[in-house]
């Protein structure tokens, strides 16, 4: 379940400012992806923290309820280094999916936190 970061905004917005999600790649090196439902918005960047035990290559998705990935491709081709952060505005409705594969290491951590505007 992802963790909701609380919006000190504004009790009335229908999603919070954050979530964050914690991966742990299992022994082949896989991902499981995590789906978060019920969220409308707009999603403005990514960042993504690698943990101790960080994974030999990365792509991630964030998809809407039609499967669109909102990341445009920036999500594809990162090292343990790549951070993305600012993306292009994204509307989404539904909930989102993230989705991370390409990685072979075991135990590799991986965070993904998503701002909303």
């Amino acid at each position: 379940m992802p963790t909701f970061i609380p919006n000190t905004r504004s009790a009335k917005w229908a999603i919070p400012p954050s979530v964050e999600e914690a991966f742990t790649a299992d022994a082949a090196g896989v991902f499981t992806p995590v789906y978060i439902p019920n969220l409308d918005g707009v999603l403005n960047s990514v960042a993504i923290v690698y943990g101790g035990t960080a994974p030999d290559a990365l792509a991630v998705t964030v998809k809407d309820s039609d499967a669109i990935d909102l990341l445009n491709d920036y999500g594809s081709g990162l090292t343990a280094t790549t951070r993305i952060s600012l993306i292009p505005y994204q509307v989404f409705s539904g909930g989102l999916t993230i989705a991370l594969t390409d990685n072979t290491v075991a135990g590799a951590i991986v965070t993904i936190k998503l701002y909303f505007i």
